[in-house]
């Protein structure tokens, strides 16, 4: 196998293996900064961090600080003379458009990704590409990853909001922890049957994507500067992890794993008025489970060569679990109606007298290091 004239193999520099559950992936990177940036994250939403062992696990190596032309692997790519174009001989590549575009090979139980673009790397497509063999391993396992958010309502209790996209799930986590409660999940949460009955709900590491009319609304993020946080290309959210988070508030966010006590149809409108709640008849239950919990999945495998189907009968078995074992609520709220995150966080603390006494919030500016600089 050939490369180009002045290629050379980058051995990675910088590495660890995460834990999660009973579930385990290696992630090696050949620059210290974006290791670091990502070990953070992944240890803020509870995943055990440690050094590579010499076992065989699944692995993701990151490459982004070399460039193009230092950044390829003799076993993975090659340019052919004449056309330049790169091909995988062994493994089906995927482009990722970014920016910066890489180029992803899958030689399982490998996963490569080579940054082809200069400038800083997409921090949340490498999160997603580390993680990926998680939720593989997750879900063989009979977890459940949901389209959701979920809150802490009360020590060893939570509340699982469920509503389908635009229906105000990132807005209630957002105003709940301002208004100090703890967060378990946006936009994902793991859950898992417990043993004599019930269903636990998880921090998942997912990243947090805040829309301008959430962050409008909202008095701590309303305040910060319009590049407090990185922001998506295509629509303009800001992606952050926990421990971004856990630095804007001056606290850690992520709650222990917890019992779901309650289940709430969510529905947030931004331009109505009005706070309502009222609990689901056992029909209702039902339905709003299958629609919003059996039907309303996240994406599963992608990568080629690396896919795998979701199993239908767990995902089943957490929505009867719910069913039988958690209160079920319907609230609607107006955004335009003062006060209306006030309105919820008390609901929320009625229901559940236990629920501790908020924390204070220190607010502190976000720090955006050149991620292609060393480690000091």
């Amino acid at each position: 196998m050939t490369t180009p004239k002045g290629a050379r193999e980058v051995d990675p520099i910088a590495g660890f293996e995460i834990g999660y559950r009973d579930s385990r992936v290696r992630a090696e990177f050949d620059c210290p900064a974006v290791a670091e940036r990502l070990r953070g994250a992944f240890a803020a939403y509870g995943a055990r961090i440690g050094e590579p062992g010499r076992d065989t696990v699944p692995t993701v190596r990151i490459r982004t600080a070399g460039g193009l032309a230092t950044a390829l692997d003799r076993e993975d790519l090659k340019v052919p003379h004449g056309g330049g174009t790169l091909t995988c001989p062994r493994g089906l590549p995927l482009v990722h458009h970014g920016p910066p575009r890489s180029l992803v090979t899958v030689l399982q139980p490998r996963i490569c990704a080579v940054q082809l673009d200069a400038g800083d790397p997409h921090l949340p497509f490498l999160h997603y590409l580390v993680k990926y063999p998680l939720r593989r391993q997750i879900e063989r396992q009979g977890s459940v990853l949901a389209h959701s958010s979920a809150i802490e309502a009360a020590v060893g209790a939570s509340c699982l909001f469920l509503g389908r996209s635009g229906a105000g799930k990132t807005t209630a986590f957002v105003e709940l922890l301002t208004h100090g409660f703890r967060v378990l999940g946006n936009d994902a949460t793991l859950l898992t049957p417990l043993d004599g009955g019930g269903i636990e709900a998880a921090a998942w590491p997912h990243i947090v994507r805040i829309g301008h009319g959430t962050a409008a609304h909202n008095a701590v993020l309303r305040a910060l500067p319009a590049d407090w946080a990185r922001r998506n290309p295509k629509d303009g959210k800001a992606e952050v992890f926990f421990d971004d988070l856990d630095r804007l508030f001056g606290r850690p966010i992520a709650a222990p794993p917890s019992r779901i006590t309650t289940v709430v149809d969510l529905g947030i409108d931004i331009t109505s008025e009005g706070f309502a709640v009222r609990r689901l008849t056992e029909q209702e239950t039902v339905r709003f489970l299958r629609e919003r919990l059996v039907n309303d999945r996240l994406p599963t495998g992608w990568l080629p060569g690396w896919t795998w189907q979701e199993n239908r009968s767990a995902v089943r078995h957490v929505a009867d679990q719910l069913a039988a074992t958690a209160a079920i609520y319907q609230v609607r709220a107006g955004v335009a109606t003062p006060l209306w995150a006030d309105h919820l966080a008390d609901w929320m603390r009625a229901l559940h007298p236990s629920t501790p006494a908020p924390a204070p919030n220190q607010l502190l500016p976000l720090a955006h290091p050149d991620l292609h600089q060393p480690a000091a």
